[in-house]
C-alpha cells in the first residue's frame, strides 16, 4: 500500500475534525477528557476506515481501483451510512461506523482527484 500512511492521516483528520466540530456544536456537557478520547478514538477509527480500500483491493499495480475504489463503492456506501443513522442500534456502534465510512470516502475522494480517477463501476460487463 504505497500511500497507506497518507490515507489514514487523511481519514483521521476528516473524522477527527468532524467529532470535534460535531461535539462543540451539539453543546453537550462533556469534560475536556472526554472530548479529547472522542476525538481521538474517531480520528483513529477514520484512518483505519480510509485504509480499507486498499486492504480489500491492493495496489499491486496501476489498475487496481476495481469496484471497492469506485463511484458505485461510494454510493453504495453513503446510503448505507443513512441506513445505520436510522437503525436502532448502540449509539457507539453507530460512531464506529460513521467513523469507518467516513475514512473510507474519505480515500475515495482523494483517488478520485488522481490523473487516474475512480471508474463508475469498476466491474467490466
Amino acid at each position: 500500500m504505497p500511500r497507506f500512511k497518507e490515507h489514514f492521516v487523511q481519514g483521521a483528520v476528516v473524522a477527527g475534525g468532524r467529532r470535534l466540530i460535531s461535539e462543540l456544536k451539539s453543546n453537550s456537557s462533556v469534560g475536556l477528557g472526554e472530548l479529547i478520547f472522542k476525538v481521538v478514538k474517531s480520528a483513529a477509527t477514520g484512518g483505519v476506515g480510509a485504509c480499507g480500500p486498499d486492504f480489500l483491493e491492493p495496489a499491486e499495480n496501476a489498475h487496481h481501483r476495481k469496484f471497492f475504489h469506485s463511484y458505485a463503492a461510494a454510493g453504495a456506501l453513503g446510503v448505507s451510512r443513512e441506513k445505520v443513522k436510522s437503525a436502532d442500534i448502540d449509539p457507539q456502534l453507530k460512531e464506529i461506523l460513521d467513523d469507518l465510512g467516513i475514512g473510507y470516502l474519505v480515500h475515495l475522494g482523494a483517488d478520485a482527484i488522481t490523473p487516474k480517477g475512480l471508474p463508475m463501476t469498476g466491474i467490466k460487463l
